[in-house]
């Protein structure tokens, strides 16, 4: 009866660690250049001002419609992809800058869209974050600091 028991014992600790390494592992890795008053590096100050970011700035606004497009079509959000020309733009940037300078293009969305709030701008930082991911890029994610909501 004992030796039946460990069997089982045995049984369930390998059913276990069978299931258990099915899960795959994500490694984030997050680039900081930005100092304690939120300002970019001069290096990334200038490659802002080189590279047109519109079309990345219209990927990211375009959360809820993309949403409500994606909800009507039965599809996966993981399966919208950015335009081109943005996943261009942020190729052309340095791998050190694409996250500052995501950063930056998001507080300007929220500076000049303070009606937006809640879950729309939580989609708009959701995209911002995974947007990398979504152009093949790495960092393949950025961590968003979100500005404060007073209203």
């Amino acid at each position: 009866m004992a030796k039946l028991m460990i069997l089982i014992a045995l049984l369930i600790l390998a059913a276990s660690m069978a299931e258990a390494s099915i899960y795959r592992t994500t490694t984030v890795t997050t680039y900081e250049t930005m100092d304690e008053n939120d300002q970019m590096s001069r290096k990334c100050q200038q490659e802002m001002m080189q590279t047109r970011m519109d079309s990345c700035r219209e990927f990211m606004r375009s959360g809820r419609m993309a949403m409500l497009r994606t909800i009507l079509r039965d599809e996966e959000q993981e399966h919208q992809q950015p335009p081109q020309e943005c996943c261009s733009n942020l190729s052309n940037l340095s791998r050190d800058c694409r996250c500052p300078i995501l950063q930056k293009v998001m507080q300007e969305m929220q500076q000049s869209s303070p009606g937006e709030q809640g879950q729309q701008q939580q989609e708009m930082v959701a995209r911002a974050e995974r947007l990398p991911e979504m152009c093949g890029l790495r960092p393949q994610r950025c961590q968003m600091r979100q500005q404060p909501s007073f209203f």
